[in-house]
């Protein structure tokens, strides 16, 4: 009887499950089919993670009894143990735990970093795309491929520890992979690295039990791998992910899934040449190459200008102020057109790192930045820090992070202004805005940043949008650093201008930085 029970409820389930999915994925029996089968092997997924994460708490607490390594008291012992589970990754309810056994929360997660505590792609079923649920179908290549470089001999993985591949791709390749393996009996991959040429992206996923979780694509750092050219993949182990540059340039980070201590062999696969891996212990991470040394930002010379020449005749020692700063207008489709020409020759490459002189932004100093907002923009940022590394973490004095949030209803300029800064090892409390701009896509922009007596002042085609009250001093920065959904065309330091209103019809020159010894000169432009 309970058997026949047992029988209905489940048929009751698959039924709920399959309704549900078939009403999700538009009344599609396929797709319905599909999808539940991609929701059925993240769960298997996740179970395989959960249990190794388990047994490998349970090794590492017996080992430690039987070796008597720490001789504390039962209670903190069992403190010990808490700790050991919580760096895996995993948030273990007090009640459920024993010595014998453990079971473990749904709240099956990682730290990102910034001291939130966020789930894993694969749990969160809701967000699977109905859309794209071919990929769900797909195999990975990973054992088709051609091995090309092998090393079973990983040993002593710790924090600070840094594996690059360098090589050279094919005239006809399509993808190749980098695996971190775990020699046990089903060969679990901890990492799994696939550059995917024809599609455009570098797939990040781990398997466990010859299944593998969810995939990861999205990076803010755009694809530069190509055909018959050299590469560079850099792997640095740390205790909260792994971080991976390509060519010079961060590209993402990828939480532990399983424990990076385990890993003991490297294996490189696909249609690439000539590997050479080196294994380093560094101090800072990513490694630059030449191309990707940062820029030197002089004081008062633009960076890569396309306005250079179109400046107002002055006097003396005077300092000019561009004519675009005093009469801004958005760009008429002609112009827009000419200006679009003239930055395909200038355009600087993102992400951009450029150093400042030391110390050189000081109090009355300007930095201008110069760009154009693409079609569809998600959010850019520029960070005002010390340093040009990614780990250790830099102290941000001033991060400003513009986001064209869906919530806006498609207003066109709508932007929620994030500021915030990092010190002391975390983000601290965000400043929000959610107010109309200039920002606009498809649209030329010139943004100031501005040191004051207490802040950080910024103005957007010369009107002040906002400020951030100062929780590190600017002495502290020596590198700007932008990334995101913009066209960066110029960046420049300069001595204190004027911010306040200027008309159209007059005409401002400022011999120095001293406010009481401003010289006007009124003469209109013609």
């Amino acid at each position: 009887m309970s058997a026949l029970f047992f029988y209905v409820s489940s048929s009751f389930y698959d039924l709920y499950e399959f309704t549900t999915a078939f009403v999700r994925c538009g009344y599609n029996v396929e797709r319905s089919l599909c999808y539940l089968k991609h929701k059925k092997r993240l769960q298997l997924f996740r179970y395989y993670c959960r249990q190794y994460w388990i047994n490998k708490c349970k090794e590492i607490y017996r080992y430690r009894r039987q070796k008597q390594v720490q001789k504390f008291s039962e209670q903190k012992s069992y403190i010990n143990l808490r700790k050991i589970m919580q760096r895996s990754s995993i948030d273990f309810d007090d009640s459920d735990m024993i010595e014998e056994g453990f079971e473990c929360t749904d709240s099956f997660g990682m730290d990102d970093g910034d001291g939130n505590f966020e789930t894993f792609p694969e749990l969160d079923f809701e967000n699977i795309d109905v859309h794209s649920l071919d990929e769900c179908t797909s195999v990975l290549s990973d054992g088709k491929e051609e091995l090309v470089y092998y090393n079973p001999r990983l040993i002593r993985l710790r924090e600070g520890v840094s594996l690059t591949v360098n090589g050279v791709t094919k005239p006809y390749c399509e993808r190749f992979s980098i695996n971190l393996v775990i020699e046990n009996s089903s060969r679990d991959i901890a990492l799994h690295i696939n550059p995917r040429l024809p599609q455009g992206y570098i797939v990040r996923n781990s398997k466990v039990h010859g299944i593998w979780g969810d995939e990861e694509k999205a990076s803010p750092l755009p694809f530069n791998l190509k055909r018959d050219r050299k590469f560079s993949i850099q792997i640095l182990f740390t205790e909260v992910c792994y971080m991976i540059s390509v060519n010079g340039y961060h590209f993402c980070k990828f939480p532990h899934r399983l424990p990076y201590r385990d890993v003991g062999t490297l294996e490189v696969k696909g249609d690439i040449d000539d590997i050479r891996v080196e294994r380093m212990e560094v101090r800072n991470y990513p490694d630059r190459l030449p191309q990707t040394k940062p820029a030197v930002i002089k004081l008062g010379l633009p960076l890569k200008s396309i306005y250079q020449g179109n400046f107002d005749e002055g006097d003396g020692d005077t300092i000019k102020v561009p004519r675009q700063w005093r009469r801004i207008s958005m760009p008429t489709r002609v112009t827009l057109a000419l200006i679009r020409d003239k930055s395909e020759e200038s355009e600087i490459p993102l992400p951009f790192y450029g150093i400042l002189p030391k110390g050189g932004f000081t109090l009355g100093r300007v930095l201008k930045i110069e760009g154009r907002i693409k079609l569809l923009p998600h959010s850019f940022y520029v960070n005002l820090q010390s340093g040009c590394d990614v780990w250790p973490h830099p102290t941000v004095a001033f991060h400003l992070n513009p986001r064209f949030a869906k919530q806006h209803g498609g207003i066109v300029g709508r932007t929620t202004l994030v500021r915030n800064a990092w010190m002391e090892g975390s983000w601290g409390l965000e400043d929000r805005s959610d107010i109309d701009t200039e920002f606009r896509p498809g649209k030329a922009f010139s943004m100031c940043i501005v040191s004051t007596q207490a802040s950080f002042q910024i103005y957007l085609n010369h009107r002040f949008i906002t400020e951030f009250k100062y929780r590190v001093g600017p002495h502290v920065i020596d590198t700007v650093y932008i990334q995101g959904d913009i066209k960066l065309w110029d960046v420049m330091l300069a001595n204190e201008l004027s911010f306040e209103a200027i008309k159209p019809a007059r005409k401002i020159a400022f011999a120095n930085t001293n406010p009481s010894e401003r010289k006007y000169d009124r003469r209109v432009i013609g």
